[in-house]
C-alpha cells in the first residue's frame, strides 16, 4: 500500500532465523530470531529448485509451503520495485513479499529497528 523507501536497510535481516510461522485467517506472521516479527497480509512467491509457489494472506490453506522456511537463516534480502522485498534463505529457497494490497497494509517488519509498514 506505501511502498518501501529506497533508502530502508534491511541488513538487520541477515543471519536471522526463522523460529515460528503463525496462520492467520488473513495473514502469516513469521517470528524471528533476535524478536524480529513480520507480520504479512499480501501475497508472497516462494521460489526452490527453479518451481514457484503463490501464497496469499487471504488464502490460509496455500501456507503449507511456508513451512520449509522454519529453522532457516537469511542469507540475502533485497527490495525490489517499490515495495516488494526478496530473500533468500539458508536452504537456497527465496520469499519474495510483495506489496500487492492497494486500500490496506501489506506487511510489517517490528523489532531491530523501527517499525516499517508498508
Amino acid at each position: 500500500m506505501y511502498g518501501l523507501e529506497s533508502d530502508v536497510d534491511l541488513g538487520f535481516l541477515l543471519g536471522r532465523r526463522v523460529e515460528q510461522i503463525a496462520v492467520g485467517e488473513f495473514q502469516f506472521v513469521l517470528n524471528l530470531d533476535g524478536g524480529i516479527t513480520w507480520s504479512i497480509e499480501s501475497s508472497l512467491t516462494l521460489e526452490s529448485s527453479g518451481v514457484s509457489s503463490s501464497v496469499s494472506a487471504d488464502s490460509p490453506s496455500s501456507s503449507a509451503p511456508l513451512l520449509q522456511l522454519v529453522g532457516e537463516a537469511i542469507t540475502h534480502v533485497a527490495q525490489q520495485g517499490r515495495g516488494d522485498v526478496k530473500m533468500t534463505f539458508s536452504n537456497s529457497i527465496s520469499f519474495t513479499v510483495h506489496d500487492s494490497n492497494e486500500s490496506t497494509e501489506s506487511y510489517q517488519l517490528s523489532g531491530g529497528q523501527d517499525e516499517i509498514v508498508v
